[in-house]
């Protein structure tokens, strides 16, 4: 499907995703890049650790989690891009073999403070098991990606101010109405003044 527009979120909408199965073998190179520590890189160390087994690292379960809310069914128009967290904790780990998928909830939708043909969204991930166990929980707001469509609103001499640019984003079958009722009062206007505009969409971003 086509990106959602910010007038398509609500407060309460939920989504869903896809799964990821967490990789024993991606544990562990992840962890030898970005999080060196024994309980994510050797299988002995880690039973012997806090966590019983091997497990991945906090910043694996929140990329896993990046991956699964990128292929969601959030999709807002432009892409998810964060500007912080309420709230962001890792409740279980991760271990090998688990599957992930995600719960998400929209908790806020607002027009920006400083630019108000623009808005954020502010939503709830929680990320679970197979087990349906929390692993990740997040609350964030997005700020980029996220629009608003807009339809032109030029005076239209025909039929009224905006008229026709409505129509156009009403449908097809509307817009040819209008349109044949232009061309009937349009007969009497100089060519220059008749005119179609067309809709628009005007790109958002949060702030």
């Amino acid at each position: 499907m086509t990106g959602r527009y910010l007038e398509e979120f609500a407060p309460g909408q939920k989504f869903a995703s896809g799964q990821l199965k967490v990789d024993r073998e991606r544990i562990k190179s992840f962890a030898a890049e970005f999080d060196p520590q024994p309980f994510h890189l050797h299988e002995e160390a880690a039973r012997g650790s806090v966590f019983k087994g091997l497990v991945a690292s906090g910043w694996h379960t929140a990329a896993m989690t990046m991956r699964l809310l990128v292929e969601s069914e959030l999709k807002p128009v432009g892409g998810i891009v964060g500007v912080g967290f309420d709230e962001f904790r890792w409740p279980n780990p991760a271990r090998a073999d688990d599957t992930l998928h995600l719960d998400i909830e929209v908790l806020e939708v607002r027009p920006s403070k400083s630019r108000p043909d623009q808005g954020v969204i502010k939503v709830k991930t929680t990320t679970r098991n197979q087990n349906n166990e929390p692993v990740q929980v997040s609350v964030g707001t997005s700020s980029s990606g996220v629009g608003s469509l807009r339809r032109a609103e030029k005076p239209d001499p025909c039929s009224g101010a905006g008229s026709m640019s409505r129509a156009v984003g009403d449908g097809p079958e509307r817009a040819t109405e209008v349109a044949t009722k232009a061309l009937e009062v349009g007969k009497s206007l100089p060519a220059s003044q008749v005119s179609l505009p067309q809709a628009r969409i005007s790109p958002m971003a949060y702030r």
